[in-house]
């Protein structure tokens, strides 16, 4: 019997080993920029990190990569993959943002009264709202927090914004300060903000997104998709400039 338990404990030791060496793999193709290989290996470990790992690499390659045919139905698999890993463990973070991303990007490929109908704007500011109350001082919470707030004024104006989903302007320049003030804020987190702050066309509100572009360009490329938004941000400043 003693026997038995031993061999038991030896394979489990060697499963995991052999999901964490994935998981690393996975990982590894994700920030080489090889995220259809990253999701799919992900996906095969089946925990709950795994899975969120394999909606993010969706959710950037519907984002950055994918042609528009094709983004609807990425966005859709990043729901399902992040909603595998919540299964798992219901306080798993990123697995909470991707959703609120993936619903925010289906929103912007849809009309606003479906958008409205659909209630994708409520659903992603639910699990916003979880990830908050996990992590309040999350740079990655703070900074899509901030991301949502300006984008719902900017679709169905200030008005209508405040009386139907409770956004304003004042929130999300609130978390959006906070989140560029943290270390090690992730470069997309600023790229949102400013495109958020941009869509408004307003002096002081461009003013803060050249001047947060201008971090993001500043700083080194970690992975292949910080070098796609570096990339975006410096076209972003050279259109501006033109502008000015």
């Amino acid at each position: 019997m003693r026997k038995i338990g031993t061999v038991f404990i030896l394979l489990l030791l060697i499963c995991n080993t052999a999901f964490a060496n994935n998981l690393e793999q996975a990982e590894q193709l994700y920030h080489i920029g090889k995220y259809s290989d990253s999701a799919q290996l992900a996906r095969t470990i089946k925990t709950a990190d795994a899975f969120s790992l394999a909606a993010k690499a969706t959710l950037v390659e519907g984002t950055f990569i994918a042609p528009e045919k094709d983004k609807f139905s990425l966005f859709q698999q990043t729901i399902e993959d992040a909603k595998a890993a919540l299964t798992l463990d219901s306080k798993h973070i990123d697995a909470h943002l991707q959703i609120a991303l993936a619903l925010g990007s289906i929103a912007d490929l849809r009309h606003p009264i479906i958008a409205y109908l659909k209630g994708y704007a409520t659903e992603g500011k639910q699990h916003l709202d979880t990830a908050y109350s996990l992590a309040p001082n999350d740079a990655w919470v703070n900074g899509l927090l901030g991301i949502w707030h300006l984008q719902v004024v900017n679709r169905a104006s200030a008005l209508l914004a405040d009386n139907i989903y409770d956004a304003n302007i004042k929130d999300g320049l609130h978390h959006c300060n906070k989140a560029k003030l943290m270390d090690g804020v992730d470069l997309q987190i600023l790229y949102g903000c400013a495109i958020s702050l941009y869509e408004f066309d307003e002096e002081p509100y461009t003013k803060k997104a050249s001047h947060i572009l201008r971090l993001v360009v500043e700083r080194p490329s970690f992975d292949a998709t910080e070098s796609f938004i570096i990339k975006l941000a410096k076209n972003r400043l050279n259109v501006e400039l033109l502008r000015n």
